[in-house]
């Protein structure tokens, strides 16, 4: 494959049009998840029941899912439908069957056509046989529905029935906003104030309520992509990496920006006009990454396990702990790999090897790249994401691959609040 402007991974390129991804104008289950109503039907799986189904993609914790329809839906596909799934301490997920558990299940995605009784989803040798039951528009929807309030915000949004009237109130119970829901169920109610960190809210429709707490605004964490698909829809991931793509990496990392100037010169004469160069720059300037003896970067030499946790540790924080690995005694870069084991940043192998002079895929620096900078990204982070639509995906990254959400991680501008346990949760996916 090409590595240059316009081939996989780091240059400029399209975007692929995967259900639930971004690829410049919304999709049309975008679109559709503004469209349908909010009629909810419970969804009684033949096949299997949904808590068994469901229970260790979602750790036991999922209830119940319910499918929104409002319409007659002939010749809608399924990936355009909504669904929504409750758990057991009462939270609420709505999401497109295009982004049915994130791609771990797939589905016959055929039109739905009158009458069809059916919507078959896959999991290897597991199927979801999902009955479709239409109901009319004369049928009332009973949910409410409170997109997450982050401190600072001066708007609250949602979902409730079609022409709904709706009440916010702050937790001593001062009105703090009045309106209706649009013929979509879709509401955008301006506030009297900017909201606090931790407050309690209130939300009223009718004989509903919904209770939310405001996430402190110093918690969300701007996150932002790093690495890019090329036209070929692909991300590439076992490839190997090499020094100029390690180097454009971790310049947008240190630099918080994607794009930097091009066409600048470096002081080694073997780097001529490449659009990288800036990023060489950048890496070297701040100590990361190094020349050679002979004044040149290399920068199409491939990068080795050994040489990346060098590269990794300059950027680190200190420790003189020592190793498990078993392949590392006398190995030029064994404190190097010994201060990045400890820091959490890298990992060996079952056998108990590290294989410091094996060659390093970009899977595996993307990987190492998010430890260093606190990427925390898992399949619990989608919880509460909005803007699901816009998410970015690749044809060759999928959610059976160990490095799949580090990858999506590396590959979208997200905002992100801090969880309990040290990982973070997505609270929405950015242009």
């Amino acid at each position: 494959m090409p590595l240059g402007p316009g081939g996989p991974f780091f240059p400029p390129g399209e975007r692929l049009s995967v259900p639930g991804a971004r690829n410049g104008a919304p999709r049309k289950g975008s679109d559709m998840m503004k469209r349908v109503g909010l009629l909810i039907l419970l969804l009684f799986l033949v096949a299997v029941d949904p808590t068994e189904v469901f229970a260790q993609e979602l750790n036991g914790e999922l209830k119940e899912i319910r499918l929104e329809v409002r319409e007659q839906p002939e010749g809608k596909m399924p990936e355009e439908l909504t669904f929504l799934f409750v758990y057991e301490d009462g939270e609420e997920k709505r999401i497109t069957g295009g982004e049915f558990l994130k791609g771990q299940w797939s589905m016959d995605n055929s039109p739905l056509v009158e009458g069809q009784r059916y919507i078959i989803f896959n999991k290897g040798s597991e199927t979801l046989k999902v009955p479709v039951t239409v109901v009319g528009d004369s049928e009332e929807s009973t949910g409410l529905f409170v997109d997450p309030p982050r401190g600072g915000d001066e708007v609250i949004t949602g979902l409730a029935p079609a022409g709904a009237h709706l009440k916010v109130v702050d937790g001593p119970g001062k009105l703090l906003a009045e309106g209706h829901s649009d013929e979509n169920g879709r509401y955008r109610l301006s506030l009297s104030r900017k909201l606090q960190g931790k407050e309690e809210l209130r939300v009223f429709s009718d004989d509903m309520e919904v209770k939310v707490t405001v996430a402190e605004a110093q918690s969300i964490r701007q996150r932002m992509a790093y690495v890019r698909g090329g036209t070929d829809h692909l991300m590439d991931p076992n490839a190997v990496i090499t020094r100029w793509e390690a180097a454009v990496l971790l310049a947008r990392l240190s630099e918080g920006k994607m794009e930097l100037p091009k066409n600048e010169k470096t002081g080694f004469k073997d780097s001529g006009k490449m659009w990288y160069n800036s990023y060489i720059n950048v890496v070297v300037k701040k100590g990361f990454m190094k020349g050679y003896p002979d004044n040149t970067f290399r920068p199409g030499k491939e990068i080795t396990r050994g040489e990346f946790a060098a590269i990794l540790s300059r950027g680190d924080k200190k420790n003189k702990k020592g190793h498990p690995f078993s392949d590392l005694k006398g190995h030029w870069a064994e404190d190097y790999i010994a201060q990045e084991y400890n820091n959490g940043r890298i990992e060996g192998y079952p056998n108990g090897t590290f294989r410091p002079n094996a060659k390093l895929t970009r899977a595996e620096a993307i990987a190492m790249f998010n430890r260093l900078f606190d990427r925390k990204t898992d399949g619990e982070s989608f919880r509460h994401t909005e803007h699901m639509e816009k998410l970015n995906s690749f044809a060759d990254v999928h959610p059976s691959h160990w490095f799949y959400y580090d990858i999506l991680d590396a590959a979208n501008n997200h905002e992100t609040t801090p969880r309990k346990d040290g990982k973070e949760l997505w609270t929405r996916v950015l242009d």
